[in-house]
C-alpha cells in the first residue's frame, strides 16, 4: 500500500510547554484563518514528532525555542527534515538572569543565520546580535502572552467562579497564587550540562544553595498562609518540575502536608493571575504578568537573589521577606504598588501594539517568502526506538490535535463571533454566531473598526451640512446651537464636543434619559458625538452589514422597516445602496428627505406607511432590515408587519432585525411601557414566538439564537433590570410563483 503524501500546510507550531505557549498558538490560528485563511498547525514538539514529520509538508516551523541545532532533541529531526523551509524561533525565554546569559544564546550557524527570531523587546533584539545573529532576523513583535492579559483576549479565560467550582475552592475568600520559580532547587544532576553550555560551576552552585532554602521558606510562608480560615493558597510548581518533586520536597524540608495548600498545576499562569487577588513568586516572570492585568503581586526574597541571578526589572517589584511579612499582606498591612512593575513591562515587553497580531502578520509575510516545491529532507532513523517525550519533566504537556481544534475554534469565537459546529469538528472550519446578544468586543475587529471609522465621517460630514440623523433614542435636532453656545451640552451631558452640533432643550431632556440608560459604559475612543450615536448603534450596524454585505448587490432594492432619518439609513445611502424607509413618523419621514436632498443621496427615499399595509408589489425588495423596532411593536402587530413583509420580500430574501433583548418593559407604540409576557423579548423561546410564528420565516443559516449573558443597558424605572440588544437573520421561506 502507497504511503500517504504530506499534506502541505502554511505553519506548524510547535509547542514545549501548555501552560506557556499554547494559548497564543491557538489564538494565532484562529486569527491567522479568520482573516488571512492561512493554516496553521499546532503540535507538541516532542510528544507527536512520529506522526507530524511524516504527516505534513510546512512552509513555516515556529519553534519553541533554538538554542542549537546539532545534538538538539527533535529540534535537529525537524531542522533535517525540513532544511528549505522557514524556521522561526518563537523564544520562550528571554528575559536572562547573568548565570543564564551565555547557556541561553544561540550556539551555532544554523541558530544564528538560518533562524527568524521574535523578539519581545528590543533588549532581546541587543541580546541576539551581540551573540551573531543578523539584525535582519531578529523582528521586535511584544510578548504575546502578555497581550492575553488584554480586552478582548482575557475575556477568553475560565472566570473565578467555575475555577472555584472545578478544584473546590472557596470563591469568597482570598485567593493568593504562587508560581514557584525554583528550578535550581532540582538541578543538582544537571549541573555539569550546563556547565558545558557554557555556566561557571562555582555561580551555578550558588544558585543551587540559594533555590533550596528559599524554596523551603516559600513552602513554609505558604503553609502557615493556607491555616487561615478566610485564605486560598494555590500553589504552582514551574513547568518543568513534576508536582511529586515538588510535594516530596515538601515533606522532607518542611514537614508534613496539613492539606490547607492546594498544589495545582492545571490550567494556565493567566486564568489563575486573573483569578486571584494576590500573586507571590520568587523572581518568576509571572510576577510582571501579573502587573500588566493590575493585580497585587509580590516577589518572596527571604534570602538575598544572587548576583547571577539578578535581572533589571527586580528593582520595581515589591518585597515580601518572612512568613509574617506574606501573612500581612493577606491583612493588608503592607502597601504595595505594581505600577513600576507594570510600566516596566509595558515599555519592555509590549513596545508594538498587539503582540499576536503581528505576529499572525509576521506569519503571513514569511509564508509569501517560502518557496513552494521544496524538497522533503531525511527522517530520523529508528525514531520509535528514541525517548523525546518525558513526561516527568513535560508533566502536564500532552495534548490532542483534537484539542487545538476545539481551542482554536472557541477563540474565534472570543474574537469574531464564530463557533464550532458537529459538521466542523476536528477540521480547520469554523461557523459564524450570526443570531446573538450584543458584544461590545464584536466592535475590535478590524473590519469593525473600519466601520467604525466610516460612521464618524459620515456623521461629522453630515452635521457640516448642518443637518443630522435621529438619535438612537429616535429624536431630531430642532434648532441650531451655535459653536461658542456648545458648552451647554457638555455641561448637560458631561461629553466632549466636536463640530457644530444641533439639538434643543427637548432632545437634551431625551438623550439625557437615554444617557442614564447606559450600565457600565465604555464610550468608543474618538466617537463623533457618543451621547446621540452610542456604540449600541454602531454595533447593530456593523452586525447587520457583516451578515448581509456578502450578499447585497448592485442593483438590489432595498427595504428599511421603521428608520427613516436614521444613522443607518444614512450609512447606507452614503454606501450607494438603495433604500426605500417606512415610517408613521412625519417628522422623520420629512427630515429623512432633507438629508437626502442636502447629501445628494438620489437612492434614499422616505414613504409614510403602516408595516402592516405596504404599498409595494409583491416580490418587490431584494432584502430587508429593520434595526431597533420591533421590540416597540405590539405582539399581532409584530405578525401583521411580519406577513406584509414576507409578501414584499422575494424568496429567499433576508430579513435582518436588531431589538431590545431582555428589556424588562420595552417602549410599546399604544401601550406605554410594557412589561408583559405577549411582547416580551427576553429568551430564545420569545425570539421564536414572536419571530417565526407567522411560518413564513426561518432563521437564515439554521442556528439557534445565543445569548453571552452580557448586559449594557438598565432600566431605571424598572428596578433598573439590566438587558441589552439583540441581532437575528431571518429568510423569506414562501415559495416562488
Amino acid at each position: 500500500m502507497p504511503s500517504r503524501e504530506p499534506r502541505k500546510v502554511d505553519v506548524l507550531w510547535l509547542v514545549e510547554h501548555v501552560a506557556r505557549e499554547l494559548d497564543v498558538a491557538c489564538a494565532v490560528k484562529a486569527i491567522a484563518l479568520v482573516e488571512h485563511g492561512l493554516r496553521v498547525e499546532v503540535r507538541n514538539l516532542y510528544q507527536h514528532i512520529q506522526s507530524y514529520l511524516t504527516e505534513f509538508d510546512p512552509a513555516v516551523i515556529v519553534h519553541p525555542y533554538v538554542y542549537f541545532v546539532e545534538g538538539a532533541l527533535a529540534t535537529e529531526d525537524v531542522f533535517r527534515r525540513w532544511p528549505d523551509a522557514i524556521h522561526v524561533n518563537a523564544a520562550w525565554e528571554q528575559i536572562h538572569y547573568r548565570a543564564h546569559y551565555k547557556i541561553k544564546a544561540p550556539a551555532d550557524d544554523i541558530a544564528r543565520k538560518q533562524v527568524i527570531h521574535f523578539a519581545w523587546g528590543q533588549f532581546f533584539k541587543d541580546y541576539l546580535t551581540e551573540f551573531g545573529v543578523p539584525n535582519e532576523n531578529v523582528v521586535v513583535n511584544g510578548h504575546p502572552a502578555y497581550q492575553l492579559y488584554q480586552e478582548p483576549y482575557k475575556a477568553y479565560f475560565d472566570t473565578r467562579r467555575s475555577i472555584a467550582a472545578k478544584f473546590g475552592l472557596d470563591v469568597d475568600k482570598t485567593w493568593v497564587f504562587v508560581p514557584e520559580n525554583y528550578r535550581w532547587a532540582f538541578a543538582q544532576k544537571k549541573l555539569d550540562f550546563f556547565v558545558s553550555l557554557g555556566g561557571d560551576r562555582d555561580e551555578l552552585n550558588e544558585l543551587i544553595n540559594f533555590s533550596i532554602p528559599s524554596l523551603r521558606e516559600l513552602l513554609t510562608a505558604s503553609r502557615a498562609a493556607s491555616l487561615r480560615d478566610d485564605v486560598e493558597v494555590i500553589f504552582r510548581p514551574r513547568p518543568a518540575i513534576n508536582t511529586a518533586k515538588m510535594l516530596d520536597f515538601f515533606h522532607r524540608e518542611v514537614g508534613q502536608d496539613t492539606g490547607r495548600i492546594h498544589f495545582i498545576k492545571e490550567g494556565t499562569v493567566r486564568e489563575w493571575i486573573l483569578a486571584s487577588d494576590h500573586i507571590v513568586s520568587s523572581y518568576s516572570t509571572s510576577l510582571l504578568e501579573a502587573s500588566v492585568a493590575g493585580k497585587r503581586a509580590w516577589m518572596f526574597e527571604p534570602i538575598k537573589i544572587p548576583d547571577g541571578l539578578h535581572c533589571e526589572w527586580y528593582d520595581a517589584a515589591p518585597r515580601l521577606r518572612t512568613v509574617d511579612d506574606f501573612c500581612g499582606m493577606l491583612d493588608e498591612r503592607m502597601d504595595v504598588r505594581v505600577d513600576r512593575l507594570a510600566v516596566w513591562a509595558r515599555d519592555n515587553l509590549l513596545p508594538a501594539g498587539d503582540p499576536i497580531r503581528n505576529i499572525v502578520d509576521q506569519l503571513v509575510r514569511l509564508r509569501a517568502q517560502a518557496v513552494d516545491g521544496r524538497a522533503m529532507g531525511v527522517l530520523p532513523r529508528n525514531p520509535g526506538d528514541k525517548k523525546y517525550f518525558n513526561k516527568d519533566s513535560h508533566e502536564m504537556d500532552e495534548f490532542s490535535a483534537e484539542a487545538v481544534e476545539a481551542n482554536s475554534r472557541r477563540w474565534a469565537g472570543q474574537l469574531y463571533g464564530y463557533a464550532a459546529t458537529d459538521d466542523t469538528a476536528g477540521s480547520n472550519e469554523v461557523k459564524m454566531i450570526n443570531n446573538k446578544s450584543m458584544n461590545r468586543d464584536d466592535l475590535l475587529t478590524p473590519d469593525a473598526q473600519q466601520i467604525v471609522k466610516d460612521l464618524n465621517r459620515l456623521i461629522e460630514t453630515i452635521y457640516e451640512h448642518e443637518i443630522a440623523p435621529s438619535s438612537w433614542v429616535g429624536t431630531l435636532p430642532k434648532r441650531p446651537i451655535e459653536r461658542e453656545k456648545a458648552s451647554i451640552w457638555k455641561r448637560l451631558l458631561g461629553q466632549k464636543v466636536r463640530g457644530a452640533y444641533r439639538t434643543d432643550a427637548g432632545e437634551i431632556k431625551a438623550l439625557t434619559r437615554g444617557d442614564e440608560q447606559r450600565l457600565d459604559y465604555q464610550p468608543l475612543v474618538g466617537a463623533a458625538d457618543d451621547l446621540r450615536y452610542p456604540w449600541f448603534l454602531y454595533w447593530e450596524i456593523y452586525w447587520v452589514l457583516r451578515y448581509m454585505r456578502p450578499l447585497l448587490k448592485p442593483g438590489q432594492r432595498l427595504l428599511d422597516a421603521g428608520g427613516a432619518a436614521s444613522l443607518f439609513t444614512c450609512y447606507m445611502a452614503s454606501q450607494g445602496y438603495e433604500l426605500h424607509s417606512v415610517d408613521l413618523n412625519e417628522k422623520l419621514l420629512a427630515h429623512g428627505d432633507d438629508i437626502a436632498r442636502k447629501m445628494g443621496w438620489t437612492t434614499m427615499h422616505s414613504y409614510c406607511m403602516d408595516m402592516r399595509k405596504l404599498d409595494f408589489p409583491d416580490d418587490y425588495f431584494d432584502h430587508a432590515f429593520s434595526i431597533c423596532v420591533f421590540e416597540h411593536l405590539d405582539f399581532d402587530i409584530k405578525q401583521s408587519a411580519l406577513r406584509e413583509i414576507s409578501r414584499c420580500l422575494k424568496p429567499g430574501a433576508i430579513l435582518s432585525l436588531t431589538f431590545d433583548y431582555r428589556n424588562p418593559a420595552p417602549g410599546v407604540v399604544g401601550i406605554g411601557k410594557d412589561p408583559s409576557p405577549r411582547n416580551a423579548l427576553k429568551d430564545k423561546e420569545d425570539i421564536a414566538r414572536s419571530f417565526l410564528g407567522t411560518g413564513l420565516f426561518e432563521i437564515a443559516d439554521g442556528t439557534e439564537f445565543v445569548d453571552d449573558g452580557r448586559s449594557y443597558l438598565q432600566h431605571p424605572t424598572f428596578n433598573n433590570g439590566p438587558y441589552t440588544f439583540g441581532a437575528i437573520f431571518l429568510r423569506n421561506i414562501k415559495p416562488a410563483e
